[in-house]
């Protein structure tokens, strides 16, 4: 039996802990495992996310026409807190796993964990599907720009009518991903989580993709107001 989902990480201590029991007294053997996003590539991935839920991120530009700036009150989780939680729990006995390695497998991150979760050897046989794309770089940041002027919810929290949210098939312009501008802004919350993840489980767990995105070019946007006609028509 596999329990898998990134909310196990957030229970509290004491309900991780009946679980276990719950497991163990129906004779079940438990082996944790989790893969760890470094705290760069999370910050990319965290930023796409809370995008994507509708809000609007400072930090994340669009080309000339809208330079990054500094986000003071955004945290960006580095999960540290829930390692220390899950290290509480399992001990010695929980696996961790940089995810960037598991996403160097040729079939992907899922196909890692049943090889070396659950002793699968012919993975090739199964049929993966994605159930969250990731969206390209323009839908990000053009996405981001929409909810400045309306985002998902108001400020009392109450879903917005106005909401606007782009079309899934919007222009394929490469994956998002931070520019190196704007990762600058969030530098020193990325030093200091790298800190804190080496120190609970190695610099190995600091390694992130290398890949950043291109600034956006005049060209770029001019692709975008194009795009943008083609759908209205």
């Amino acid at each position: 039996m596999i329990i898998s989902g990134e909310g196990i990480s957030l229970l509290p201590v004491s309900a991780l802990e009946r679980l276990v029991a719950a497991l163990t007294s129906k004779g079940f053997a438990i082996q944790a495992m989790a893969l760890v996003r470094s705290p760069l590539d999370y910050a990319h991935s965290i930023a796409q996310q809370l995008i994507r839920g509708g809000q609007y991120l400072e930090v994340v530009g669009l080309g000339d026409l809208r330079q990054p700036t500094t986000m003071p009150r955004l945290t960006i989780p580095d999960g540290c807190r829930e390692i220390s939680k899950l290290l509480t729990v399992f001990g010695e006995t929980i696996r961790f796993t940089p995810f960037y390695d598991a996403c160097q497998h040729p079939m992907g991150p899922v196909a890692y964990l049943l090889e070396e979760l659950c002793g699968c050897q012919s993975t090739r046989d199964y049929t993966f599907k994605q159930t969250q794309e990731s969206k390209s770089n323009l839908w990000v940041r053009y996405q981001n720009q929409l909810n400045a002027r309306w985002p998902r919810f108001d400020r009392k929290k109450r879903l917005n009518l106005d909401y606007i949210q782009l079309p899934d098939h919007y222009m394929s312009s490469g994956k998002f991903r931070l520019t190196r501008s704007e990762i600058l802004l969030l530098q020193s919350q990325i030093d200091s989580s790298n800190l804190n993840m080496s120190g609970l489980l190695g610099n190995q767990f600091v390694m992130a993709q290398a890949d950043v995105a291109e600034e956006l070019t005049s060209q770029d946007l001019l692709d975008l107001i194009t795009s943008l006609a083609k759908i209205n028509s």
